[in-house]
């Protein structure tokens, strides 16, 4: 579309607003563009409200579009002062033209992001069931500009930012978060709901519980060697010396409805901010079952959700959650789900607001419309506040341009709606606690530097976003206030410098800003190193006892490809203690050199561990597993390895279940650890084939040790995303209320290999996948993911949560409705013109030719409870 094809079709028509005659002439210049024929006619009226009345009136007597055609009015607000205003426009429009031809804007509605909150809550399953006062702490609609008045002073002093964005653009956004479900998504429906939600929204009253008034003042500030400065409202010279008008105000709303009463609205807007944004943060209460996981961590205090709804700059939905930080420790940390549009709509075209609107418009469509029912409850909420302001001028709290004022956050939190804390509000909270800042320096200076380089300045970005990859216009903000020397990196004192000057800024009245900001001296130098700020691993027992680890089947793929290395890496990495002594247990003789050789090959060598020092700590037994010489002899070498001293040690077994009962007789009656030492055995699966064959196994190895000294393996329960799941239940609010059958459809729990047998058919076909997978690592997947809390998270209190969920799962059965068995067969297939083949399952030389064996099932498992039924 060339843009002077499209400009071709622009004209224009002079004449005042209130002359028929002009009028007149505007019908005619239509009839003609429209060449005579019957045409629909959309009027745009962004004038000031004293005229709307002339130029409806005038558009209704004289050029109305010719029926069939539409005659449409779109009116750009503002809709009047206050309510009485707002009644004399309307009386005047409605007079004119039926509610369903006035189109009034408010250009917000076709922002995208406020388009998506209906298909957030509506189309998704998981937060309409946790949108009320059960689950939501907080809800905070916030409006932020970095400029100041733009050349707007005279303008804004007599309007104000809360007819400016508050009661309009922030209150629609406040409409589509709190309003119930309409009955459809027609224009009449949503009006109904928004109307029906204003109608339970509290009058607004001018005092400190409702009510926060600012007005931003001079700011001064470096960028390394260069000061600049920023005028304060006053300065303007088309505003009033003694003007109090907000230029920033936060508003508690409160809706008196069963959804939402008892829930903070808060909502904030201001200019001369630190950054230009505008949100919506939906903070979810924090529930008993957060304490769970809050308590394995006495570092870690429990983080609220938050749906966060970034409405500009950078649109975007994401939720804040806690996770487990991978690794060995249990370390939770806050995380991000996030959907960036242009991450996520790479190709989709974001149109502007009024784009839609006009569209809209076109189509007939008021649904992104504000309606006069709207409007009479908006006014109803606000105009008392307007009009004590308007009389009353109250005091402002004044606060430096660039920063939000001070006493704000302790005011909103303090009525249950703590704001986000931006990087120079901690700074500037945190100047008297030098050595918390400096350990949070020492935290991020990774490579040990001394400096802040490019990934650490966006690590420190980042935690001030919700842990969200900052842009590089907001790292380039903390650079230009922190950067005193100008090198693109930040050290401890260009840290401590700035936080000494943003400190006194934002504690200080902007009225009383010192001028001489040289003067300003950065906090003393704490003492702490590196060295000291770092965590040692936690060990949960006596680092002075040797321990030793002893291995049946070292000889045997999973020592060499899982064991060993485990082993290397806890060493390393401190957990283990480097005089760590292994001994494998074989019943045939090994070459040792050779021995070493093929069962540390996956070892992964680091600096920190020489692969050799570790082998040396290796040595092996050869023995039945059945002989009291062998296991005697075997306790003679631990006890020389052991220095004869007080030691732990730890068996591992992974031996055929048939040898389970004669190895651990033998641990038991001559290699147990000489007490206060301690001897446990890690017993890896399977643990029978049967119930019955589990019981046996069970009795005698029972009978040579207690429960508590038993550690029956299933590795899944080590694997990451599995120790995930109990954090994301429990330390967390937002999945916790929808985990049971009201809102949980089906729970699938899948397992797919791309292989085949590889080499162990035998083994296969005798022991199937229902015993080798399903029984074991999926049910226990089944069981974190369904069971209920635990009342703690010690050993015992897991243990019993799951067992009880065990006894509600039904026993399963061989049939259609619960079991479904497949067996897979030869393949042909095709890679560009190459052909290739890959054979079945019976195609296996040590796979019987009518085996049965199932290669794939799936089974249908129901849990007998209140939560799952």
């Amino acid at each position: 579309l060339p843009k002077d094809e499209f400009m071709a079709r622009i004209s224009f028509h002079t004449g005042p607003y209130d002359s028929p005659e002009s009028f007149k002439l505007l019908a005619g210049e239509l009839t003609v563009l429209e060449r005579g024929m019957p045409s629909n006619r959309l009027y745009f009226l962004s004038v000031p409200p004293p005229v709307f009345g002339a130029v409806t009136a005038m558009i209704n007597e004289h050029a109305r579009a010719t029926e069939p055609g539409f005659t449409r009015l779109m009116i750009e607000k503002p809709f009047g002062r206050d309510s009485e205003t707002f009644e004399e426009l309307n009386e005047k429009t409605a007079s004119c033209f039926d509610e369903a031809q006035l189109y009034r804007l408010d250009h917000y509605l076709g922002k995208e992001v406020i388009l998506n909150i209906s298909t957030l809550r509506w189309a998704n399953q998981l937060f309409e069931p946790t949108w009320n006062r059960e689950n939501i702490e907080s809800v905070q609609i916030s409006f932020k500009e970095d400029f100041g008045l733009d050349g707007r002073g005279g303008y804004f002093d007599t309007f104000g930012i809360i007819r400016d964005i508050m009661q309009n653009h922030l209150l629609q956004v406040m409409m589509w978060i709190a309003m119930d479900p309409p009955e459809d998504m027609s224009a009449a429906k949503i009006i109904e709901a928004k109307v029906n939600l204003l109608r339970n929204i509290k009058t607004l009253r001018l005092n400190s519980k409702e009510c926060f008034l600012g007005q931003f003042g001079p700011s001064k500030y470096k960028v390394g060697q260069k000061e600049f400065s920023e005028p304060g409202y006053l300065d303007d010279e088309t505003v009033p010396k003694d003007s109090r008008c907000p230029t920033f105000t936060s508003l508690l709303l409160r809706v008196d409805n069963t959804r939402w009463r008892g829930v903070p609205f808060l909502m904030t807007a201001g200019k001369g901010l630190d950054e230009r944004l505008c949100e919506v943060r939906v903070r979810f209460k924090q529930t008993p079952n957060n304490e769970l996981i809050a308590a394995m961590n006495g570092n870690y205090g429990a983080h609220s959700n938050e749906l966060v709804m970034c409405i500009q700059p950078n649109e975007s939905l994401y939720i804040t959650n806690t996770s487990k930080v991978p690794g060995l420790t249990f370390v939770p940390k806050m995380t991000v789900m996030d959907m960036s549009y242009d991450k996520n709509f790479t190709d989709a075209y974001v149109g502007d607001a009024y784009e839609r609107m006009f569209l809209n418009a076109a189509l007939g469509d008021q649904s992104l419309f504000v309606s006069a029912g709207e409007l009479k409850e908006m006014w109803r909420i606000f105009t008392p506040l307007l009009h004590q302001i308007d009389e009353q001028k109250p005091d402002v709290v004044l606060y430096p341009f660039g920063m939000v004022p001070h006493e704000w956050a302790e005011w909103a939190a303090a009525r249950g709606a703590a704001p986000r804390q931006t990087w120079q509000e901690f700074l500037a909270l945190h100047s008297d606690q030098v050595e918390e800042l400096r350990k949070v320096f020492v935290e991020l200076d990774v490579n040990g530097k001394g400096r802040l380089e490019g990934p650490e300045i966006r690590e420190l970005a980042k935690r001030f976003h919700d842990g969200r990859e900052p842009t590089m216009k907001q790292i380039a903000a903390i650079l230009d206030r922190v950067d005193s020397s100008g090198t693109g990196s930040v050290t401890w004192e260009d840290l401590a410098k700035a936080t000494g000057i943003i400190s006194s800024a934002f504690r200080t009245p902007a009225a009383h800003i010192k001028d001489d900001l040289a003067q300003q001296t950065a906090p003393t130098q704490g003492q702490g190193s590196t060295q000291e700020l770092l965590i040692e691993p936690s060990l949960h027992f006596d680092k002075n006892m040797p321990l030793s680890v002893i291995i049946f089947g070292a000889t045997g793929d999973l020592a060499r490809k899982k064991l060993f290395p485990a082993l290397y890496q806890l060493v390393l990495l401190g957990h283990f203690p480097r005089a760590l002594n292994i001994v494998g247990y074989g019943r045939s003789k090994v070459v040792m050199e050779d021995f070493l050789k093929k069962q540390c090959v996956n070892i992964k060598e680091q600096p920190e561990l020489p692969k050799d020092e570790f082998m040396a700590r290796i040595s092996f037994h050869t023995g039945p597993y059945d002989s009291p010489e062998s296991f005697k002899l075997l306790a003679g070498e631990l006890t020389v390895l052991e220095r004869g001293m007080p030691s732990n040690r730890l068996y591992f077994l992974s031996v055929p279940p048939p040898v389970f009962g004669a190895v651990t007789a033998m641990i038991n009656e001559h290699a147990r650890a000489t007490e206060p030492g301690f001897t446990r055995l890690m017993i890896e699966k399977p643990f029978g084939r049967d119930s019955e064959t589990f019981e046996e196994l069970n009795e005698k190895t029972a009978s040579c040790f207690d429960e508590a000294q038993l550690y029956r393996l299933d590795h899944y329960l080590g694997k990451e995303v599995i120790l995930n799941i109990s954090t994301l239940r429990w330390a967390n609010q937002l999945f916790e209320p929808t985990w049971n059958r009201e809102n949980i459809e089906s729970v699938q729990i899948s397992f797919k290999e791309d292989f085949g047998l590889d080499g162990r058919g035998g083994y296969f076909d005798t022991f199937g996948i229902i015993r080798d997978i399903m029984q074991n690592h999926l049910l226990q997947v089944m069981m974190w993911i369904a069971m209920d809390p635990p009342e703690d998270m010690s050993a015992a209190k897991i243990i019993e949560a799951k067992v009880n969920l065990l006894r509600n799962i039904k026993t399963l059965r061989l049939n259609s409705k619960e079991c479904f068995l497949g067996q897979f067969g030869p393949s042909k297939y095709k890679v560009g013109q190459k052909e290739f083949s890959e054979p079945g399952y019976l195609d296996d030389e040590t796979v019987p030719k009518d085996s049965r064996c199932p290669t794939f099932t799936s089974l249908l498992l129901r849990v007998d409870n209140t939560r799952w039924r």
